[in-house]
């Protein structure tokens, strides 16, 4: 009875996310999280199979990161950026210039994944406006997915998020994602694209399309991309907002590739999903100090942007590494294989017609009921909840 109570007031007040609240089903309540998993008022166990948004790299309830952000909040909560600094944003910066790829100099920062990326496009335009030059037009790749505020909509490239949008949004030219096959053709593109001297920067997911339903592209092509781009002058930004962190196998997706974005947009697992706090880093080429280094009007600030206690919470735990953080139990590692040929940890099944005999690791796992909307590989939609649960 109070879960139905808890409902009707959920649905009475509340609107949530990427949800049609007319053909939606109820929402599942949680009243725990721990590790990788949720649990709701009955005791039923989820896996959390997409860590929230691929925001809790470290384990939901980590007790080493909540200990983090306690002793910070006791010292120092929120104090306005503006005119003031602080030693956990100045460390923070420094460890992560060190981290990121070699041509990144400055940090800025946000409070969310979209306005990374809406500040990311404003470097951009007004790159070229103190440069004299009028460019007022994006280059995307198509079926990529940058955020929710109007400028990271334009470079999406996904209808279902920004189609009632598109008369409000800016001028973008879309490519293919860059496959092996398919390089010389998408370079003959982008020259053709650029021949107006209007493109003021390519934005792009390097290497994998998350809410595209994991669409996995080639560093080979995608470095010939940044490539071109460099030798016609338009400034390259990596949204590696889901990307970063480790999750392609190094530090960051770009660190696959030989040529390095000018500006880089990171968030999610920056803060492990405690709080909303996300950078915008560029280039020394981007910063101009001989030209005033302000965004258009002198503003581009979000109250949240550098958040104190997200601040110690990040240099805590992706840089101090003093503590490891274990999410899975090292007595069922046994029942874990590795799936070859993969860049991270995904592979297509068909499950139209499936061959146990290639996956090990399903002969000898329980059964789950995984419920898909959309894509073609074993991955829960952005957007959704689909219950995962023992049967």
């Amino acid at each position: 009875e109070e879960i139905m109570i808890a409902l009707k007031r959920d649905q009475k007040h509340l609107w949530h996310p990427l949800t049609q609240h007319k053909t939606a089903s109820p929402p599942v309540g949680i009243v725990k999280a721990e590790g990788a998993l949720f649990w709701d008022e009955e005791g039923q166990s989820y896996i959390d199979g997409i860590a929230s948004w691929y925001t809790a790299m470290y384990g939901h309830c980590n007790p080493h990161i909540i200990d983090a952000v306690t002793a910070q909040m006791r010292e120092l909560d929120f104090v306005m950026f503006s005119g003031f600094t602080h030693q956990p944003a100045v460390e923070l910066s420094e460890r992560l210039i060190e981290l990121l790829p070699n041509k990144q100099a400055k940090i800025f920062f946000n409070d969310n994944g979209s306005t990374a990326v809406e500040a990311a496009i404003k470097m951009s335009l007004q790159y070229y406006h103190n440069k004299g030059e009028k460019r007022d037009t994006l280059i995307a790749f198509e079926s990529g997915f940058h955020g929710d505020t109007f400028g990271a909509m334009s470079a999406s490239g996904l209808s279902s998020y920004n189609g009632p949008f598109e008369d409000f949004l800016l001028k973008v030219e879309r490519l293919p994602t860059p496959q092996e096959d398919t390089v010389d053709a998408v370079l003959k593109q982008l020259e053709t694209i650029a021949q107006n001297n209007r493109c003021a920067a390519f934005v792009f997911e390097p290497l994998v399309q998350g809410a595209a339903g994991m669409k996995f592209h080639s560093a080979k092509g995608l470095n010939a991309l940044v490539s071109k781009c460099r030798e016609l002058d338009i400034l390259c930004i990596a949204d590696e907002i889901m990307t970063g962190f480790g999750k392609t196998g190094k530090n960051f997706a770009s660190d696959h590739l030989e040529h390095k974005p000018d500006i880089m947009c990171l968030g999610k697992a920056l803060t492990a999903g405690l709080f909303p706090l996300s950078i915008t880093s560029c280039s020394q080429k981007v910063l101009m100090k001989k030209l005033p280094m302000l965004f258009f009007g002198g503003r581009n600030s979000h109250t949240f942007m550098h958040y104190d206690i997200d601040l110690a919470n990040i240099f805590h735990f992706h840089f101090a590494g003093k503590k490891q953080c274990i999410l899975f139990p090292q007595s069922e590692t046994k029942h874990l294989y590795k799936i070859p040929h993969s860049l991270i940890t995904r592979e297509d099944i068909d499950f139209s017609d499936p061959d146990l005999s290639k996956w090990p690791a399903l002969q000898h796992a329980k059964g789950y009921i995984a419920e898909l909307e959309h894509g073609n590989v074993v991955y829960i939609p952005e957007g959704y909840w689909h219950h995962m649960k023992y049967l």
